[in-house]
């Protein structure tokens, strides 16, 4: 039976389970200019089921084998035109693979793969912006193929110059995952010397949670930045930060050049990132925290800020070109609610 072509280009959203791509997956269907598929590790997920659209079950993106396997069933049948990959994981799976899928003739909105090894390396992005003069929390990297004495003589060392307490975390990762407070100089070396992984040290900035800054940014093709967009934390999922569940709209200009000028040491960019900032009440300057190489998780206020990312990011895939920035409102706030999503009948296979 011959398939028939599309009324709409068809846009895979991954990740839906989880904000980001529970509001790419909002903020594109509110544009009615595509077909969306929504794609979820998780069976269990609402926005698999609540939206009306097609849906379909991905494989964890940990077995890269299957879940590659099973996105280029999804494009063959559903006649996908763009994934837009909303959690790291399928962001570097996808990136690995891109040719594979770019052959299948799917657009991705990511960059070259060593590109985005180096942005989201914490301890490589954080030197990065430091040596070209970005404000940073003092920070070194501690390697995990150093022995026992090496690692205590580095945290002696970072010790001189920087006081407890210090916030420890890999140098890849995200959504707070592995990140600690440390207190004490035994507790830092305690924690050492249980990593096989490269650990990146930090000062730790006295904030309250109103001092948490991002920067969205997308680029285009050629790596052109074509829209920009800034706001503030005002509510955080973990006392001491993680994933917003409010925020308000607000230009800073300074950490958006900021974030470009980084961007533009690290390589040629493509599709969507959001950068973190936080502002130190010590010196009122907004130091570099992280790159997150996708669509963010609160990115639904920039929609209600009259600048839709997904769709954005969508048209730059499929037409290389998002039009005009059109800005943004100051003052737009978001908070994040919770909603139940009642069946007649349960619309997936129930374990037993």
């Amino acid at each position: 039976m011959k398939k028939t072509t599309p009324a709409k280009p068809v846009v895979l959203v991954t990740a839906v389970g989880a904000p980001p791509g529970l509001n790419t997956l909002r903020a594109l269907l509110e544009t009615n200019l595509y077909e969306v598929v929504a794609a979820d590790a998780d069976k269990y997920s609402p926005a698999l089921y609540g939206f009306k659209v097609p849906h379909v079950i991905l494989p964890r993106a940990t077995d890269e084998e299957h879940f590659i396997g099973a996105l280029k069933k999804i494009v063959r049948q559903y006649r996908v035109s763009a994934i837009l990959a909303c959690i790291e994981e399928e962001v570097f799976a996808i990136a690995r693979h891109a040719r594979e899928l770019t052959d299948l003739g799917v657009r991705l909105p990511i960059p070259e793969l060593d590109i985005l090894n180096r942005a989201t390396n914490k301890g490589l992005a954080t030197m990065t912006a430091r040596d070209n003069g970005i404000p940073c929390p003092e920070t070194i990297i501690v390697p995990a193929d150093h022995g026992r004495a090496e690692k205590d003589a580095a945290v002696a060392a970072f010790h001189e110059g920087c006081p407890l307490p210090w916030i420890l975390k890999p140098v890849i990762g995200h959504g707070m995952r592995g990140v600690t407070r440390i207190n004490s100089l035994d507790e830092a070396r305690t924690q050492l010397r249980g990593q096989n992984q490269d650990i990146i040290i930090q000062e730790f900035i006295p904030a309250p949670v109103g001092c948490m800054h991002i920067v969205g940014l997308l680029y285009d093709r050629e790596g052109r930045v074509v829209r920009r967009f800034s706001s503030r934390s005002i509510r955080t999922l973990y006392p001491t930060g993680g994933p917003a569940t409010a925020g308000v709209s607000v230009l800073v200009p300074e950490i958006i050049e900021d974030t470009i000028r980084l961007l533009a040491r690290i390589g040629r960019w493509r599709g969507p990132l959001m950068t973190e900032w936080l502002r130190d009440p010590r010196d009122n300057q907004f130091k570099f925290i992280e790159i997150n190489p996708r669509i963010w998780g609160y990115s639904y206020l920039a929609a209600g800020s009259g600048s839709n990312f997904p769709a954005a990011t969508a048209a730059v895939c499929l037409n290389g070109d998002a039009g005009p920035d059109p800005g943004f409102k100051e003052g737009v706030t978001m908070l994040r609610i919770t909603h139940d999503l009642i069946f007649p009948e349960c619309p997936f296979e129930l374990d037993v």
